[in-house]
């Protein structure tokens, strides 16, 4: 099985006929899967001219393991509901983070309104628009014990958005054990370590475009 990471959820018509052709030449067998991932089913000897049409279709294998996986998306602007432009925000997230290495694999979605179809309250970061920016939600969880995330910010524009990330994970990564998830962590620590990181970001941004 491929996974080639799909940022956003969004493919160009090309890319969509490509990965057609690669499952035909597999075993003719594609798995959508709720990661906003297009799993290929292929065989042993035809993995290397897999992953060679990948490439010259402009895509990747996808990160996983312990690491920061493709960032999700809801429709963003393709939606009426929309507040903010969730597709390419998670598009550029995931340019900046996906694959970065961290104790347990870390998930993060962009929703463009309240009603967070891309479940941002259940990923370790996740964004859900509002007309005055995003409110960020971090320690979120899905699986068999789910996890609502905390509200961390409000009103974070896109701009911005990297940034909160970095803090997350700069913390994330300095204060987790082995193999410990984000939500632990939270449990662990408290939310104001974390709350202190992002404004100190957020802050740090204002004073910028103050000057």
């Amino acid at each position: 099985m491929i996974y080639p990471s799909i940022p956003g959820g969004i493919l160009t018509a090309e890319q969509l006929v490509r990965l057609g052709e690669i499952a035909g030449a597999g075993k003719g067998l594609a798995k959508i899967s709720v990661g906003q991932m297009i799993g290929i089913l292929t065989t042993p000897e035809k993995l290397d001219e897999a992953l060679a049409a990948l490439a010259e279709a402009g895509l990747a294998p996808a990160p996983l393991g312990t690491k920061v996986r493709t960032v999700r998306s809801c429709s963003g602007l393709l939606c009426p509901n929309a507040k903010q432009d969730s597709v390419e925000d998670a598009k550029r997230l995931n340019g900046l983070f996906s694959g970065r290495d961290v104790p347990r694999p870390f998930r993060m979605s962009v929703s463009a309104c309240r009603n967070s179809c891309a479940e941002s309250m259940l990923q370790d970061v996740g964004f859900i628009g509002t007309p005055d920016g995003y409110n960020v939600y971090i320690g979120g969880k899905a699986g068999g014990t789910p996890v609502i995330g905390e509200l961390a910010a409000k009103g974070v524009s896109a701009a911005q958005m990297p940034g909160v990330v970095e803090a997350v994970l700069d913390v994330y990564q300095r204060e987790a054990g082995a193999r410990e998830q984000l939500y632990k962590v939270i449990a662990r620590l408290g939310i104001d370590i974390f709350e202190k990181a992002i404004n100190e970001v957020l802050n740090d941004n204002k004073n910028r475009e103050n000057r």
